[in-house]
């Protein structure tokens, strides 16, 4: 795993995803979290796309809801691809962020191996970035 911190943007799978963001939009978004939904084991490369499309649901909810970035949103530097995404889009529709939600679930399910990694690698970090993820994307 090319991680270098435990953020959704923070490892080589994410930032690789990125330009499928960029050129799909939307649809990038959907088809990043139906990942979550098509494998028995989840496997950590896919695990971490799920998280940064997670983020990008998360961001674009806070942005159609006017909503000031919190403290912990605030010191997390996005990608450019993020960024202007989120100037073009609009707010996410209720099925999106219904599917962020249980895309987030399997992540940290028994049966994923991004979870696996990062709980051999005591994880504290990233288990706090998610929860903090689920919380913001519960808000919604």
């Amino acid at each position: 795993m090319g991680a270098w911190g435990s953020g959704p943007f923070e490892n080589d799978d994410a930032c690789d995803w990125l330009d499928e963001l960029a050129d799909g939009g939307v649809a990038a978004l959907r088809e990043a979290l139906a990942l979550a939904d098509d494998a028995e084991y989840l496997e950590a490369p896919d695990g971490s796309v799920v998280v940064a499309a997670a983020e990008v649901v998360a961001r674009m909810a806070a942005a159609a809801s006017d909503d000031e970035p919190e403290e912990a949103d605030a010191d997390a530097e996005l990608p450019d691809e993020v960024t202007a995404f989120l100037a073009s889009c609009g707010p996410p529709a209720t099925t999106l962020i219904a599917a962020a939600r249980a895309a987030l679930d399997r992540v940290t399910a028994d049966d994923s191996e991004l979870r696996e990694l990062w709980q051999d690698a005591e994880g504290g970090a990233w288990q706090a970035a998610i929860d903090d993820l689920k919380r913001r994307l519960a808000q919604r």
